[in-house]
Order: C-alpha cells, then structure tokens, then sequence
C-alpha cells in the first residue's frame, strides 16, 4: 500500500486550486460534421454515392472535370455543403471545373471567407470575388435541407444506373 506524503499532496491541492484550465471550445469540424449526417444519410438511403475530396486534390489536379485522375474513377456533381470558409485556390480550381460543364453546387450559403488570419480583409475579399465567379460560370446555389438537396443531386445525374428485376 502505497501513500503520498500529506506534506507533498499540499502542493500539489495549491496547484489544482490556482491552475485551471478554461473549458474546451466546441470544435468547428465536428460541429460541421454533424450538421452534415442528415444530408449524408438521405444521400446513402436513396443510393446516391459520394466522397470526401479536399483542397489538396483540387488544387493539385488530381480532379479532372469529371474524372478523379488519381484513382481513374468518375465524378458528376462537386458539392459545397455549409462551407463557411474555402482556400483562394481551390475556388479557382472550381471555376475551371464548372467552366468545363462540371455542376458545383453550394448548399446553404458559399464560403466567405478564407481559412486563417493572414492578410484577411484582403483573402475574404478574393474568396467573395472568387465565389461570384463560380456562379458566374456555372455553379449553383441550393438550400441545405436533406430531401430537397437530394432530389436536385440526382436531377443533375447524367444517366441514373437503375437495377431492374424480372416478375415471376
């Protein structure tokens, strides 16, 4: 059986008294994240797939319009859900994709700003310029909710795959 010393465990009382720490803020993605499952559920009970792809794939390429270059695998729609705040870059990887026939759509509002601190007034400024661009070429703008998103989703499917059985 070990035991502390009650003269050691003084100091230690005094430290837990003076030192605290502030509650954890509640983290954005999570909290994006969850705001997306209802839209990601509807997605997968009608049996629309999708995937994540970032920044760093659009930015560097590795999305041809329509065409996922890395994997050879297709693509028919870019969605844009709730994304409050989007890099310079990857919206003019977006304008090149919806200036080449690709549908991007932002569900809810577009982004607003960039991601970080650095020159801000000036990046929020060119992600606002850049996203009018986007929609000037093309993209549309939907509202956010599951159902409605998903019916406008597979009215811009080029060609639905429908698995037909025979009647017996």
């Amino acid at each position: 059986d070990v035991r502390e010393d009650p003269l050691l465990t003084q100091g230690k009382k005094l430290l837990d008294t003076t030192f605290t720490l502030p509650p954890t803020p509640p983290d954005e993605r999570e909290e994006w994240v969850e705001k997306l499952l209802p839209l990601v559920r509807e997605l997968d009970r009608r049996g629309i797939s999708w995937g994540w792809v970032n920044d760093h794939a659009l930015q560097g390429g590795k999305i041809g319009p329509r065409s996922l270059n890395a994997s050879g695998g297709s693509y028919q729609v870019v969605l844009l859900p709730e994304v409050p705040m989007i890099e310079p870059q990857t919206l003019h990887a977006l304008a090149g994709l919806a200036q080449a026939g690709v549908a991007v759509v932002f569900a809810g509002d577009p982004p607003a700003r960039q991601p970080g601190y650095l020159n801000a007034g000036q990046g929020d400024a060119e992600v606002g310029r850049l996203v009018a661009r986007v929609i000037a070429d093309g993209a549309t703008q939907l509202a956010p909710d599951p159902a409605a998103l998903a019916d406008a989703l597979h009215a811009r499917v080029a060609s639905p795959l429908r698995h037909l059985t025979q009647g017996t």
